[in-house]
């Protein structure tokens, strides 16, 4: 599977080369969907807001052409925060807002995030980032144990690799998950996720213990 990183490598030189800023992952309706949220519920537009897995910063500069303006995108691929840079800098000059490469998923309270990051923010945004990290725990390879049935022409026992996402754990990934964002988050804070991989019950599910 092609990386984050290759993937925006390329989008960099897209938007050197013709001022295309990138894909606008999961598209603008889910992103207006969101944006609209925010403005509805959230009239205090200097709250600190952390856009999870911010990609080229998209949700980001909607939110600064609204008037918020303490706005933070985080994203482990290095190549994304570089395009976000970039695009800030050629745009959106003015926007009050800081990117930063950064994996949030090992934070816990025996590994703590940076001070500045520790219950930090009164919003999370997430636009697909646990929808990666979900998939991506369950693309290992693992054994089956083989029963009779699968020996082979010579009488020995085969065995067979199959997805680990057949025994993938939802749940296990979703706690890893909710850790780290709360502690990332203040007291009171929201996480606004949007998914194209689960529906509302099953995120709804996945983190009613965590």
């Amino acid at each position: 599977m092609e990386s984050w990183d290759n993937v925006y490598e390329r989008e960099i030189e897209n938007f050197d080369d013709f001022g295309d800023i990138g894909e606008i992952w999961f598209g603008e309706d889910s992103v207006a969907n969101m944006i609209d949220w925010i403005e509805s519920n959230i009239q205090n537009t200097d709250i600190k807001i952390i856009d999870l897995g911010c990609g080229n910063g998209h949700i980001l500069f909607e939110l600064s052409e609204l008037g918020y303006t303490n706005l933070t995108g985080v994203d482990y691929s290095a190549s994304s925060i570089n395009l976000a840079k970039k695009i800030h800098a050629a745009k959106y000059r003015d926007a009050e807002i800081s990117f930063e490469p950064l994996d949030f998923m090992p934070f816990s309270a025996i590994n703590p995030p940076p001070a500045s990051y520790n219950a930090a923010f009164q919003l999370a945004v997430d636009k697909g980032t646990f929808d990666a990290i979900s998939l991506a725990s369950g693309t290992d390879t693992v054994i089956i144990a083989p029963n009779d049935s699968d020996n082979d022409e010579h009488g020995h026992l085969a065995s067979h690799a199959v997805s680990a996402s057949l025994a993938f754990d939802r749940t296990k990934v979703a706690q890893k998950y909710a850790e780290a964002i709360s502690i990332i988050l203040g007291d009171g804070g929201i996480l606004l996720i949007t998914s194209c991989n689960w529906t509302e019950i099953e995120l709804v599910d996945g983190f009613k213990d965590c």
